[in-house]
């Protein structure tokens, strides 16, 4: 790296003194601050989005043969989130060609994956719905295909399906479909929503009846692409209505009658409840093919669909995007879509989203029960249950034994409690570190799941422990006289998981970016080296209206190109906001030129977007702009070899490891793991752009082998001839934005030849940026 990329740490003294002084209130009100534009995915339509345990899943398809998923912590950040391809159509068969629409499911603990596709490309009418089974609870893993949805009602193409929603309602399993090429006498073929129950996952097992069928003028001919959407005990069915391409938008079914699978006990809006909109803050045209979920931590409701920006931009798949918004609910109890939001007009992100807050270190369920860090132990009178689906993992811990404990030892900045409310819930108590007891009370008149118990004010780096304990006090509440009872049947207390999350840790830096990693371009780019380039290469175009964009985690970025006699002019926008020209031009080649400098943001998720204007000033002979390297400034999150999990930002042990803290280490937090067991490994989840890993030399010390997200391996010699503390091993190369695996290998080599010689590698501490 040239100097632009080194490390620079020193914080804010700014954002310091208000961490310091403000605490516990300043973390809240902290909280509200990251935005983003609301385009979640470019060049995308006929995605779906579900939440489940801190995590965003997006799953879409290729339109040919191929499934993928994104799966992230942050709504917003889901297009720089881990991909994933799940599934490619077979080479001949019922379902090898046109693989369309995947709407993803977690059922019974499996991830079901319905889609539909056709047996010959360009069949429309020839789709049928078809089932993949996962073959563990990881979304993102294996799956097993069930075949075509088991469908009595299927009666040749008079009734393709395209995309299928399963959900469960008064104790029985619904689907809702989206039926295409019915053939009506008067308007020709239609696509209407249908209703059926379930047997199992890939089975359908009732009479089918329509809910919703094109009866208004704006719903042309066509109705599709329907979603359940319960709330408070009602049920609708949010759904698309006419062409995709000239004026989609959509409809509102709503079940008023006694038997869901009667056509006549849904009743549908007389009018869109979400349709194009087009002001003096931009357009958002032709919204549909919705789905609908929570903010993590369900306050909140969110629409997630596509659109384009505008008439001209409406003609083609590749013109559509993934957007999200926030919706509310109308007094009488109906859904308040309002109407979508151009791209670039800023929103929150989800409240209660992890992504944008502090640096989740770990999360981890009420199940992790043990002594060490990152685990619960639990006193005697605690028993734990499953088959809560709203709960993390389908389980907690609970007791009504006054003074049981659950005591849990961590390494960070900040810790989270997560619980459940319910009329047989009193107070529990917290304490820090053996200080003040904190109570809080657990009482609620209805069943309130996975909500937040406790927040820890901010914390100085090193261990810690939090008790929980069980108070046996009721809620105090008041009578008709305006006298104190006790409320609730009962002082149950519960603990459903647990998040700490870095602060005082996380250090001001900068990291510089490759313009072959920082982002995303368009396709009238073209690429060049041996230049004086920053890595010795640069992408360039004079195309209008070509772009790239570059997501990035901080607060500021600065934008390198070259300068040329023939360059031109761009345009700069950060999150969709307003543009700034910026004149490539120069009288004579400047390679490496510091071109723009975004204000300074509030941390979080950020775009960059760099378009060609195909303009010039006069004295330019042409309009190329280049994109060559991008700094940005940003956090660069430290983890302690001790923080062991699955989870990203954990330390995941495999084979013979040993662990061994010393006041005289001179490693971080006086802790190091150490290992020489041939083929031992230790694999690290992170978020970010690049990783640094630190560990000990030593006279005893091998060589260990590096990789990133299952690549090449790369050696590098632990050995010194003196002890050495908290040296940089190893640094990765450049990565794209988004989830990335580092995993170190104990090769069982050396190349000491002392008479202490040995094989051990050490672990350290990591550093993220």
């Amino acid at each position: 790296m040239n100097s632009k990329a080194k490390l620079v740490i020193q914080w804010s003294f700014a954002v310091l003194t208000a961490f310091l002084i403000s605490g516990f209130l300043m973390i809240q009100e902290a909280k509200a601050a990251p935005v983003f534009s609301g385009e979640i995915l470019p060049k995308m339509s006929d995605s779906f989005m579900t939440y489940k345990d801190g995590y965003y899943y997006l799953i879409y398809s290729d339109y040919k043969k191929d499934i993928y998923i994104n799966k992230s912590a942050s709504l917003s950040g889901i297009n720089a989130g881990t991909k994933v391809k799940v599934y490619t159509a077979p080479a001949s068969g019922a379902d090898s060609e046109d693989t369309w629409s995947p709407f993803l499911y977690f059922i019974n603990n499996k991830w079901y994956i319905y889609y539909s596709a056709t047996g010959v490309k360009g069949d429309a009418f020839g789709h049928r719905v078809f089932v993949l089974q996962s073959d563990t609870t990881d979304a993102q893993g294996g799956y097993t295909s069930k075949g075509q949805l088991v469908d009595p009602y299927d009666s040749g193409n008079s009734r393709c399906a395209l995309t299928l929603a399963p959900f469960d309602y008064n104790g029985k399993t619904y689907a809702v479909l989206s039926r295409c090429n019915i053939v009506d006498p008067v308007k020709g073929a239609l696509s209407k929503v249908s209703i059926i129950t379930m047997s199992d996952p890939w089975t359908a097992s009732s009479d089918e009846s329509f809910i919703s069928e094109p009866t208004y003028t704006w719903e042309g001919l066509v109705d599709e692409g329907p979603v359940p959407l319960i709330h408070n005990g009602d049920l609708f069915v949010l759904h698309s209505a006419n062409a995709t391409h000239d004026d989609y938008k959509m409809a509102l079914v709503k079940y008023t009658g006694s038997n869901p699978l009667s056509a006549g006990a849904w009743t549908k809006t007389s009018t869109p409840v979400f349709q194009s909109y087009s002001g003096t803050d931009g357009n958002a045209m032709n919204p549909g093919v919705p789905s609908v979920v929570k903010s993590p931590d369900g306050t909140e409701d969110w629409l997630v669909y596509h659109a384009c920006n505008g008439p001209e931009n409406c003609n083609g798949w590749n013109e559509q995007s993934m957007r999200a918004q926030k919706f509310t609910w109308n007094a009488n109890g109906t859904p308040n879509f309002g109407t979508p939001l151009p791209v670039g007009v800023s929103r929150l992100v989800p409240s209660g989203e992890t992504g944008n807050d502090a640096p989740l270190l770990s999360r981890f369920n009420d199940s992790a029960t043990g002594t060490g860090m990152n685990q619960i132990e639990y006193s005697a009178n605690w028993s734990s249950a499953s088959g809560c689906s709203i709960c993390y993992n389908n389980d907690e811990h609970f007791s009504n034994v006054t003074g049981s404990t659950a005591t849990i030892r961590f390494t960070g900045n900040q810790i989270k409690i997560y619980s459940s409310l319910d009329p047989s819930h009193g107070k529990i108590g917290f304490s820090l570190d053996g200080g003040t007891e904190k109570l809080v009370d657990l009482y609620e008149s209805v069943r309130h799941w996975n909500v937040v118990s406790y927040l820890s004010p901010i914390l100085d780096d090193g261990p810690h422990t939090l008790t929980i304990r069980v108070t046996g006090q009721k809620k105090i509440g008041k009578d008709a006289n305006n006298q104190d009872i006790q409320l609730g049947t009962d002082t149950f207390v519960s603990i459903d998981k647990v998040e700490v999350t870095a602060l005082t840790n996380v250090e001001s830096g900068t990291t510089t970016l490759n313009d072959t990693v920082n982002g995303t371009y368009t396709s009238g780019w073209s690429y060049g080296t041996g230049c004086g380039c920053y890595l010795n290469d640069e992408h360039f175009t004079k195309n209008a209206n070509e772009y790239v964009t570059i997501p990035f985690y901080g607060t500021k970025i600065q934008y390198y190109g070259s300068r040329d006699p023939s360059h031109g002019i761009g345009a700069f926008s950060i999150d969709g906001g307003a543009e700034t020209n910026v004149d490539f031009y120069a009288g004579a080649r400047q390679w490496n030129q510091l071109m723009y400098t975004s204000p300074t943001l509030p941390l979080g998720y950020h775009t960059l977007k760099v378009r060609a204007t195909g303009t010039k000033n006069a004295l330019s002979s042409d309009s190329f702009i280049t994109s060559d390297d991008v700094v940005v400034t940003g956090t660069i999150v430290t983890v302690n070899d001790s923080t062991i999990g699955t989870s990203a930002n954990q330390f995941k042990y495999t084979g013979a490891w040993s662990s061994a803290t010393s006041s005289t280490c001179g490693c971080e937090w006086k802790d190091e793991h150490f290992g020489n067991a041939t083929n031992a490994t230790v694999e690290i989840q992170f978020y970010g752009t690049q990783i640094e890993y630190f560990g000990s030399r030593d006279p005893s010390h091998g060589i260990a082998a590096f990789s990133i997200d299952g690549g090449a391996e790369t050696n590098k010699d632990f050995y010194a001839s003196s002890r050495l503390w908290a040296q940089s091993i190893y640094t990765s190369p450049e990565l794209p934005l988004g989830y990335h695996t580092l995993k170190i290998r104990v090769t069982g080599t050396t190349s000491g030849t002392g008479a202490g010689a040995n094989t051990y590698i050490t672990v350290d501490k990591v550093k993220i940026h």
